[in-house]
């Protein structure tokens, strides 16, 4: 005895898209997840050097970072942020938003603190001699 009977249809859309865009953006490694990693010691300050292709087919450019509870965006070619502290912070850079044909980059950037040397050195570059250095120790707080 039949009961009840379920229909479904299901529809795809398919769009021909030859890879017209190919979001990339200058980087110290890129991860298997194709995530582009910028590494930056002391210099909390980071040029975005935009590396995408194909220009003639790029519209638009979107930029998202997420900063604490704020999101910088941008929608230049390249962009210039400075992060507040040293830390891990991750981005976007959208290439043709909304539109057929687009491509995302994911960006994580590690912003840690300079490195100062607590020593000093003489030599002569004349003279083929051992290098001296001196170290600076902190001093013992009373």
């Amino acid at each position: 005895m039949l009961l009840s009977t379920v229909r479904r249809d299901f529809q795809f859309n398919v769009a021909q898209c030859d890879i017209k865009v190919s979001a990339k953006v200058q980087s110290d490694s890129i991860t298997k997840d194709q995530e582009f990693i910028i590494n930056t010691c002391g210099n909390n300050t980071i040029d975005f050097i935009n590396q995408s292709r194909t220009k003639e087919n790029i519209k638009t450019y979107d930029w998202f970072f997420k900063i604490g509870p704020d999101t910088i965006r941008g929608n230049s070619e390249n962009l210039k942020i400075t992060f507040p502290n040293i830390g891990t912070y991750k981005g976007q850079l959208i290439l043709n938003k909304g539109i057929d044909c687009s491509d995302t980059a994911f960006i994580n950037v590690n912003v840690f603190p300079g490195i100062n040397a607590s020593f000093t050195h003489a030599y002569d570059t004349c003279i083929a001699d051992l290098v001296q250095f001196k170290i600076f120790l902190p001093q013992a707080v009373a």
